[in-house]
C-alpha cells in the first residue's frame, strides 16, 4: 500500500516516509544478521578463556599468566573483522580467572551508524588442592597375551592405561599435583634389582652362575599383607630374595631341576629380556620392575608402553595388591607417597583377566617322584623367609611368593586338593585387599578392579575376589572385549579426574 501511495504521490512527501521505511528495515535486518554473528564470536571466545584458565590452573605458579595468553592465542584465531581489545588473566591462590574483550567489525549494521559490537567472556578455573597418587596393579602372566577383540590382552592393556594417564594429567600437564605408579605381576612382584637395601640374600650362593633379578618372596604371616618395615628379620623385617629352590632331576619332570646341591641346577639360562621361563634360580620371576610413584609423564608413559606378557607358571594377585600398597605409603621400603591427609587421594587400579592358579594341578604333581641324583632333597622354607613345614620328598605345587602351597602348607590349611590350594589363593588375596584399603577413613585408598574377559567372568571366583577388593560396587569392571576394557579405564581416569578438578 504504502507503494501504491508512493506510485500515486505528486508530492515529494512519500519518497522522505520511504526513505525512512527503508531505514528501519534495513537496520532491523542488519541487527538480526550482526548478532547472530555477535554470538558466534562469543561462544568462540568463551570456549577459549575457559580453556586458558584451566590450562593455566595446571601450570606452575609462575607461568600461569604466559600458559593462558598462549593457550587463548593458539585456540581463538579472530581473523580481519574482530579485534582483541583485551586479555586480562588474575591469579588468587589455585584459581584462575581469565577475562577477554572484543570488537567485532559489523556489516549491515555499519550502514545505519553502528561500526562495531562488543564481545566479552569471562572464565574460571581452580585445582584443589588434593594430590592424587595412583597406582597401577597390572597382570602381566601368559594369558594376557590372549586375543581380546583382533588385539592381545597386554596391548589393549597399555593403550587404555595410557588414556587414564592423559586424562587424569591433562596429558601431562598436570603432573605437579598428580603421581603414578605401577606393580606388573604374575606369582610374584619385581621390586628392581637397585633395592637390595631392604632385600636380604640377594648374593645366595643358589645364584651361582645367574644373579638375582629382583623378584621377593613375601614374608611370613601377617607380614605377608603389611606395609610395616622395621628394616630387621620377622614378619616387618627384609624381604627375602626370589630364589625358586632346586628340585629334583632324577626323572626329568621337575620344573627347575637340580641335583641339590647350590651349583647344580640342571641348567642356568642366561637372562633374555623380559622372558620369565629362564632355568635357574629366578625361573617365573617376572622381569618387568616395579615403578615407584612418578610426576614424570614420560618415564610413566615409557614405563606402560614397554609392559610385556611372558609364559610363566600361574597367577597370583595378592603380591601385587600388597606392593601397589606399599608404594602408595609414605614409608619405607618405598617413600615416594604423601603421608595420608585431607589434602592427599590414593587410588589403586588392579587389573586381572582369568583365575589365580599355580599351574601345578595342570601337570599332576609329576615331580614328587622324583630324586636328586647328588643331594637328597629337602626344602626348609624358614631358609626362605616362608612359612610351612619342611619337605623331604619333592612337591607337587609349583613354588610361589608363599612357598609350595599344596606341599608345604605356609597358610596352615592343609589342602588336600587343588580346590583347597584355590581357596588359599582366594583367601590371601582378600586379606591383601582388606589390608590395602585401609583401617581408618582418613587412611583410605580407594580401589578400582577390572576383570579382563570370560575367564575373569561370573560364576569364577576372580570375578567374586575383583567385586570384593574394590571399594564399592560400582568401582568394579567386566570387559569381555578391547572397547569395554578402553571404557572400563576411561570411566576410572575421570571418576580420578573429577576429585582433582575444580571449575
Amino acid at each position: 500500500m504504502l507503494l501504491i501511495s508512493y506510485l500515486k504521490s505528486t508530492t515529494g512527501n512519500m519518497s522522505v516516509m520511504l526513505a525512512l521505511a527503508s531505514v528501519v528495515v534495513i537496520g532491523g535486518a542488519g541487527v538480526a544478521v550482526d548478532y547472530s554473528r555477535k554470538l558466534d564470536w562469543e561462544t568462540q571466545l568463551q570456549a577459549a578463556v575457559d580453556g586458558a584458565a584451566l590450562a593455566a590452573a595446571n601450570a606452575d605458579d609462575d607461568s600461569r599468566k604466559k600458559t593462558a595468553k598462549r593457550y587463548f592465542e593458539a585456540n581463538f584465531k579472530p581473523g580481519d573483522d574482530v579485534d582483541v581489545r583485551k586479555l586480562k588473566t588474575e591469579v588468587s591462590g589455585d584459581r584462575v580467572t581469565v577475562t577477554a574483550d572484543i570488537d567485532i567489525k559489523a556489516s549491515l549494521m555499519a550502514a545505519v551508524g553502528f561500526p562495531k559490537m562488543k564481545g566479552t567472556a569471562l572464565g574460571a578455573a581452580s585445582i584443589s588442592d588434593k594430590e592424587l597418587e595412583v597406582v597401577l596393579v597390572l597382570d602381566v602372566s601368559g594369558s594376557m597375551r590372549h586375543g581380546l577383540g583382533g588385539s592381545a590382552r597386554i596391548d589393549v592393556l597399555k593403550a587404555s592405561a595410557q588414556k587414564l594417564v592423559d586424562i587424569i594429567s591433562d596429558n601431562g600437564s598436570a603432573m605437579s599435583k598428580v603421581k603414578v605408579g605401577i606393580v606388573p605381576f604374575n606369582m610374584n612382584v619385581n621390586v628392581g634389582t637397585a633395592n637390595t637395601a631392604f632385600v636380604k640374600d640377594t648374593g645366595d650362593a643358589l645364584f651361582v652362575g645367574q644373579a638375582w633379578a629382583g623378584c621377593v618372596l613375601e614374608r611370613a604371616g601377617t607380614g605377608a599383607t603389611s606395609d610395616t618395615y622395621s628394616g630387621g628379620s620377622g614378619v616387618d623385617g627384609k624381604w627375602q630374595a626370589y630364589i625358586w629352590p632346586p628340585e629334583p632331576n632324577s626323572n626329568g619332570s621337575c620344573t627347575v631341576p637340580s641335583d641339590g646341591s647350590n651349583s647344580g641346577y640342571s641348567r642356568l639360562d642366561p637372562p633374555d629380556g623380559h622372558v620369565v621361563g629362564l632355568q635357574g634360580p629366578n625361573y617365573n620371576c617376572v622381569r618387568h620392575a616395579i615403578m615407584p610413584l612418578s610426576d614424570s609423564y614420560t618415564d610413566i608413559t615409557s614405563k606402560i608402553a614397554s609392559l610385556t606378557a611372558e609364559w610363566n607358571m600361574g597367577t597370583i594377585i595378592a603380591p601385587g595388591v600388597s606392593w601397589g600398597m606399599r608404594v602408595l605409603s609414605p614409608s619405607a621400603p618405598f617413600k615416594e607417597g604423601r603421608a595420608a591427609s585431607s589434602r592427599v587421594t590414593k587410588y589403586m587400579v588392579v587389573l586381572t583377566d582369568g583365575e589365580q592358579t599355580t599351574e601345578a594341578e595342570y601337570n599332576s604333581g609329576k615331580c614328587s617322584g622324583a630324586t636328586n641324583t647328588s643331594v637328597g632333597y629337602s626344602y626348609d622354607p624358614s631358609q626362605y623367609g616362608l612359612a610351612g613345614k619342611k619337605l623331604s620328598t619333592a612337591p607337587r605345587d609349583m613354588f610361589s611368593a608363599y612357598g609350595y602351597i599344596m606341599d608345604s602348607d605356609p597358610f596352615g590349611s592343609s589342602p588336600s586338593d587343588w580346590d583347597d590350594v584355590r581357596s588359599d589363593l582366594f583367601k590371601i588375596s582378600t586379606s591383601a585387599c582388606k589390608r590395602a584399603k585401609g583401617s581408618k577413613p582418613s587412611e583410605a585408598t580407594r580401589i578400582f578392579t577390572i576383570a579382563v574377559s570370560a575367564d575373569a567372568g561370573p560364576g569364577t571366583t576372580t570375578y567374586d575376589l575383583l567385586n570384593d577388593c574394590a571399594s564399592s560396587g560400582k568401582d568394579f569392571y567386566m570387559a569381555t572385549n578391547a572397547d569395554q576394557l578402553q571404557d572400563a579405564f576411561e570411566a576410572i581416569a575421570n571418576e580420578i579426574k573429577d576429585i582433582r578438578l575444580v571449575q
